[in-house]
Parts: structure tokens; sequence; C-alpha cells
């Protein structure tokens, strides 16, 4: 394998390219009704296919027989594949930032293509132009040629002026799941001939991020070593080869934090130092795990999309199972310490993996911390929710309520005049509004557990927030000053605002 996997197995063809589906189905739709853009904009993760669509695209629009976009045996379609065609110009703007090179362009662009339909240019990282080359890009894009088509790509969208932007049909390119990259790395295996277990590839997969070409070229350095002793990679090979941590030492970790085990978790850390597994690495599969449990604790009946964690399934099953054992307070504390001490490792060179340490201490021993960790106890505070918690308490609590939110976070604090309590059920808290709209705002994640976070520390519980529609008039006798104004009906008096 003298050629680079990723090189070797780009894809030849739209169907070949996995996990950007509307992206090419949108493409293949505008080259058949002949619909084409002067200008396109990719923008995503690294490795997740940007310039190869591009050469795809560039590829589809210029063949003639067009065959449902199947592979031309035509020199221009395969050299458009390659990259080698004249009239593919690919600029890097991270070697070119300057005005003159856009310039030179703008000064050859007027030429007729040589051999194809259209001329390409494809200028990958562009955000790295300077602002002078992005204003001559500018003219460029408003009036280009009828045979001229521009891809531009970028792992920094934010990066790239809005006037560019809005110039060009905008394609946002996401990170692959574990799946469909297990999916890809077999078949490169099995064409290979290669065998392999399937821990290997799942540990390949979860290493890459969601960037194919990260997983093509881990997968490479591992064939590299094991292919002069063996035809076959397992687990093992890809742990000691890429220096990382199993999956199960790393679930046996974050068990012994949530457990509260100082020795069990500072043993495991010492334990992979001396197999010589990198600490930085550890950290990230660590804050990977403690993520996928925060997403399930925020959302009870997972309804985050599973391509968000790159777990494999079997472990997404025992991460929902250790939930039950840790509130979301918690684990948003636990990883903000397991950062802070990632950060730090790479300034403590005499004794690498004491910043870890110390931040498996402080999580285990800080009393905020040490909430709800078994299941007895979390009974306890059931019933202690269900016993202490009530509508009464929460309407003559919620002006106080709004003062600790606001704190937190002004907006949902603004939103929350729009409230009134409305139930309590368990460890619900039912909170009614009148407009579907604010109901929408409120849902909001960030929002859902920004109120979460202040009824939990108020009521000492562990609560579910939800949001009701009601009517009108059972909305406004909802309101907690609506039922101040009742008493003082009831006992003689007066209420005051």
């Amino acid at each position: 394998m003298s050629e680079t996997l990723y090189r070797k197995y780009r894809p030849k063809k739209f169907e070949d390219v996995i996990g950007q589906n509307y992206i090419v189905k949108t493409l293949k739709n505008a080259i058949e009704s002949n619909n084409l853009s002067h200008a396109y904009l990719f923008s995503g993760p690294r490795g997740t296919g940007k310039t190869t669509m591009a050469r795809l695209f560039a590829y589809a629009i210029n063949c003639s027989p067009r065959d449902n976009f199947q592979v031309c045996s035509e020199n221009v379609c395969s050299e458009l594949l390659e990259g080698n065609c004249v009239d593919l110009i690919e600029i890097d703007a991270a070697s070119y930032t300057g005005v003159d090179n856009i310039r030179q362009l703008r000064e050859t662009i007027g030429l007729s293509p040589a051999l194809a339909k259209y001329k390409i240019y494809i200028i990958d990282e562009v955000h790295m132009l300077s602002i002078g080359a992005f204003n001559a890009l500018l003219k460029t894009l408003e009036e280009p040629p009828a045979h001229a088509i521009f891809i531009l790509a970028t792992t920094e969208i934010q990066k790239v002026p809005d006037t560019i932007v809005s110039r060009c049909q905008r394609f946002d390119f996401s990170r692959l799941s574990v799946d469909d990259i297990i999916k890809k790395l077999k078949f490169i295996l099995s064409s290979e001939e290669i065998e392999f277990t399937d821990e290997a590839l799942e540990a390949i997969a979860i290493m890459a991020g969601g960037g194919m070409r990260d997983a093509e070229s881990l997968l490479s350095q591992v064939l590299a070593f094991v292919l002069n002793v063996k035809n076959k990679i397992s687990l093992q090979d890809v742990n000691e080869i890429l220096g990382i941590s199993s999956s199960l030492q790393v679930l046996d970790f974050v068990k012994s934090v949530i457990h509260n085990d100082i020795h069990g978790a500072i043993s495991i850390i010492n334990n992979i130092v001396w197999k010589g597994v990198d600490l930085d690495t550890f950290c990230s599969s660590v804050l990977i795990y403690f993520r996928a449990l925060m997403f399930y604790a925020v959302s009870p009946n997972e309804e985050f999309d599973s391509d968000l964690i790159f777990l494999p399934n079997s472990q997404k099953k025992e991460l929902i199972e250790m939930r039950d054992n840790i509130n979301l307070e918690r684990i948003v504390s636990i990883m903000d310490e397991i950062s802070n001490a990632k950060n730090k490792i790479k300034f403590n060179s005499s004794i690498p993996q004491l910043p870890l340490e110390i931040a498996v201490v402080n999580i285990c021993t800080h009393k905020e911390n040490k909430q709800v960790v078994k299941k007895n106890i979390k009974k306890e505070v059931a019933n202690k929710n269900e016993s202490e918690i009530s509508v009464d308490k929460l309407r003559s609590e919620w002006i106080n309520i709004q003062k600790q939110v606001k704190l937190e976070n002004k907006q949902v604090y603004s939103l929350l005049s729009q409230v009134n309590p409305y139930k309590v059920h368990k460890n619900s808290v039912i909170l009614a509004v009148r407009y579907s709209i604010h109901k929408d705002q409120l849902e909001k994640s960030d929002n859902i557990l920004t109120i979460k976070k202040v009824l939990d520390k108020m009521f000492v519980a562990d609560l579910n927030i939800e949001i009701e529609c009601v009517e009108g008039d059972l909305f406004c006798s909802l309101s907690p000053s609506a039922s101040l104004q009742k008493a003082s009906e009831v006992l003689g008096g007066e209420f005051v605002k």
C-alpha cells in the first residue's frame, strides 16, 4: 500500500460519499435540472469530504454522457476526478493569501476552458485570505463569466465575510457518525484483504472525532506497524500503537468518579501512564463519555440525535444506565474539572498525571459534588421531592426563583415574565405559558437547564421541568400575585404591589 488510504479510497462517484446525503441529493438535482450557481461555499470540520465533493461536482457538471453520474471513461472526466485537468484550478488559500494572487486569477478567468465545459475554481481554506484578497474575490463573484464556477471550502465559516457568503450557495458538511466511519473502514480492510475486529475499528472511529480522513490516517498508522508481523488488527494493536486507552478503562474511570472512588480512579490513571497512554487523549475520551451522560441527563427520553454522541451503541446503553446515579449539575462540574486538568497536563512535565489526580480528589470530596450517588439515596431524594415541593411552595418562592435565574441568565429571566407555576407531580415541575412561541423558547435545552439548575439548588432536589400552554383565563389565575390577592381578600387585608 504505497498510496495513502484516503487518496486510494477517495470517492469516485456521488454514491460513494458517506454522511452528507442531503448535499449529494441537492447537487445532483441542480445538475439534472441545469440549475447551476456561479459560486458554492462548502463549510464544515476537516476530513468530512469538502474537497472530494468539490471535485465530484466539477466532474459531474462537465461530463457529457452524464449516465446516472457513473464514472465516465473520457479522459477529461478522469483528469477532473484526479484533480489534474487544466480547467480545474485548485488554490490553497493558506499559501496564497495575498491580493495579488486573486488579481492574477481575475486576469485569467476570462479565458475559455481548454477541455471542459466549465472552468472550475476550488479555493480551499478560503477563510485564510487577506482582507484585500477577499475584496478582490468579491468583485469576481459579482460578475463572473458564464463558463466559470467557484467552489469555496472552509473549516472556519465565521471568518468568511458575509459579503462573500451571501453570494454563494452554502452547504454545511456535518461530522460523520461512528457507524458511518466503521462502515467505510470495513470496506477498506476487506478490499485490502486484512482481517480486523469490530472493537478495533470502533476505537479508531471514536478517536477520529467524525472525520473520515482522520480515521483513514489513523488506520494507515496502525497498518504500517501491524502488517510487518501479521495480517490482522485488534483492539490491543490500536491501543498500543496510537497510545490510547481502551474503552473499558475509560468506562471504569467514569464509574469510579461517579461513585467517589478516589483510589480506583487514581489507580486507573497511573496504570495508563505506566502503559504509555497519552493523558491528553485519555482526558478527551473521558469528556466524550461525560458529554454523552450530560445529553442523556438533559433528555431522559434520549431525544438527542445519536450522531451527536461519538460512541458505539453498546456503550451508549451502559451510559444510559449510569445516568440514574448522577444528576446534571454534578456532570457539568466534573466536566469542568477534567477540562481544566487536561489544559494543565501539557505544562506539568515532572508529574504529568498530577493535574488529573487533583481533579479526581476535588470531584470526589467536594460536598456539592457528592449528591445522589447511589440508587437508595436517589430514592430518599425522590421521597423528599414529593413531600416538600408543592405548587403553593413554588408560587411563594417564585419571585426568589426569578431573581436566581436572572443571576444565571438574563434572557431566561425575561422569558419567565411570561410564565406562571402550574403543577407539581412527583419530581416534575410543570410551568404554564399562554403562547406556543414562549413554550418553544423555554424548551430549548439551555433554557430548561438554567431553570432546572436554580430549582434543584433551591429545593435540594433533582427535578424535571415541563412547559405547558394554557388558556388566558387559567394562566392569569395561576399568577402568584393573583394567589396573594385572593389570600388578602380572605384575610380582610390589602394587597400592595
